[in-house]
């Protein structure tokens, strides 16, 4: 009896990956990439022929590779993937989805009923106090879905959907190069562009993290000082702040996985980390000489399903409305006069009712255009320019009234923007002030500019301290980094700035005092 295949398909940022499986093994494995005269683009940013044109790219590379096995298992990308971890009581497993679906909703900014999601529980002890870790992951249906249909019009069927992350893990617990043991492995990937980050605890993934390594508008390559700069400063962010949500936990080990026999990272890594640093090439893990994409690991992971079993298995189900699309077609009733009858009579009621309905409101139309009339002849006797004034000054009036601030976000600043200060760093002074309309330049702006002036500013003052006085400007460097990193607190602004830092004495202590702005 010939071994059954498997299929695995990872939806990339540029491309959709995809490796045949069988007896564990890839038998054999392809890239498609968009027909696009410019190359490789973000395809999330194509407009729907394009991908529909990427499908038959597809579509023509499976049968190129003579791939007859329908059924598919998709990976997708982190970037369209929600990743939140928080802390609920310990309680019964049978109370444990409620309480998740009920705490999940201050952490995620859209309705449980929009999404699909999974979870993974962790018990835990913190001192005397027993608790538990919830690790939780989403998608949108709507995007869940885009994908599904997609992958489904190039001739496949999806039956199994997971994060990346995951699939990752999977592949390289199968290739022994993770185990499941309770080491904190850090794993990191390094694109053209940009990085992702993934702390693995014993085959479950606690911590994912994405980050920009060359700024989306900036074209000319970056020369390799600078990239390697940003590279390790993103990796000590990811695992400070990796190291703040789970106090006291630190990774054991590092592993960055390369696409070319040459990886010029791990060793300047593990020296500024002072963590063991293993470097894992893609095609070691594909059995192949030829130099492939990581992208492949994720669909040769998902492939991996039936051979590997996860503690954290993360599983996303489509959505529920679209079995109604599936049901059974109504059968034909026989048709019955009498109630044939009785719908044609309540018809010409409801005609009749209408017309009188109709006629009613005409009426009543025609007493209030009559009122209006009457509440008008007062201003019958004013000039155009007196009338054009009356406007503005009216108009002025609402735009006051629309941009009343009736809310603030005090509390959720006095509660972040400690989360995000690093060690050896506290404030002096912390300002909040709200720009009013009046304050704009323009007495002629819209009301949308209006409103927008209507926004918040944020000054921290403080100070950084560190017995090497030379790495205190690098921490509130690492602070500017944090607040413009968080996308909750950077979404109020359009600039962060860091306006001074200047070293002082305090107490006998060199200290850095700073300034930041944010407007």
């Amino acid at each position: 009896m010939a071994a059954k295949k498997h299929l695995g398909i990872f939806w990339g940022s540029r491309s959709v990956s995809v490796v045949e499986i069988e007896n564990q093994l890839p038998r054999q494995f392809f890239t498609a990439y968009p027909a696009s005269p410019e190359g490789p683009e973000d395809l999330s940013q194509k407009k729907a022929p394009e991908r529909m044109g990427l499908m038959s790219v597809l579509s023509n590379s499976l049968q190129e590779h003579k791939i007859a096995t329908i059924d598919a298992s998709l990976s997708l990308p982190s970037k369209d993937i929600i990743f939140r971890s928080f802390v609920i009581p310990w309680m019964n497993p049978q109370e444990i989805k409620g309480v998740v679906e009920f705490e999940s909703r201050k952490y995620i900014p859209f309705k449980l009923s929009e999404l699909a999601y999974a979870y993974h529980e962790i018990p835990f002890n913190d001192k005397t106090t027993r608790l538990i870790r919830i690790l939780f992951a989403a998608i949108k249906y709507d995007v869940l879905e885009d994908y599904c249909s997609l992958i489904e019009q190039s001739g496949l069927h999806v039956v199994f959907i997971e994060p990346a992350p995951v699939s990752l893990i999977r592949a390289l617990t199968f290739k022994k190069a993770l185990t499941k043991d309770k080491k904190k492995i850090a794993l990191i990937q390094i694109h053209e562009r940009e990085g992702q980050i993934v702390v693995v605890d014993g085959g479950i993934p606690e911590f994912v993290r994405d980050f920009q390594l060359v700024p989306e508008l900036q074209k000319e390559e970056m020369d390799k000082e600078t990239f390697t700069a940003r590279l390790f400063n993103e990796i000590r962010i990811s695992l400070d702040y990796y190291g703040r949500q789970y106090t006291p936990a630190k990774v054991d080990g590092i592993i960055v996985l390369s696409s070319s026999e040459s990886d010029p990272f791990s060793q300047s890594l593990e020296k500024e980390l002072g963590l063991p640093v293993q470097s894992v090439k893609t095609t070691a893990i594909l059995n192949t000489p030829l130099s492939t994409s990581t992208d492949l690991l994720y669909a040769y992971g998902i492939g991996l399903t039936d051979a590997v079993s996860l503690p954290g298995n993360f599983i996303f189900s489509r959505k529920m409305g679209q079995q109604a699309k599936a049901a059974a077609k109504e059968e034909k009733v026989p048709l019955n006069y009498g109630s044939l009858v009785k719908v044609i009579i309540l018809c010409t009621a409801l005609v009749a009712g209408a017309f009188f309905l109709f006629d009613r409101q005409v009426r009543e139309y025609k007493n209030k255009l009559a009122g209006l009339s009457q509440k008008q002849a007062s201003f019958q006797g004013l000039s155009r320019d007196e009338i054009k004034e009356k406007s503005q000054e009216i108009s002025e009036k609402l735009v006051a009234y629309k941009n009343v601030r009736t809310e603030s976000q005090v509390a959720f600043f006095l509660k972040m923007i400690p989360q995000l200060l690093p060690e050896g760093i506290w404030l002096k002074d912390l300002s909040i002030q709200y720009l009013a309309p009046a304050e704009s330049e323009d007495k002629a702006a819209s009301e949308t500019q209006q409103k927008r002036l209507f926004k918040v500013l944020v000054a921290l003052s403080g100070y950084a301290f560190d017995r090497n006085s030379s790495q205190q400007i690098r921490m509130v460097k690492t602070l500017v980094s944090r607040l413009k990193e968080n996308k909750d607190f950077a979404g109020f602004f359009d600039d962060i700035d860091l306006v001074t830092a200047q070293t002082q004495a305090l107490d006998e202590n060199t200290v850095t005092f700073f300034r930041i702005d944010c407007k």
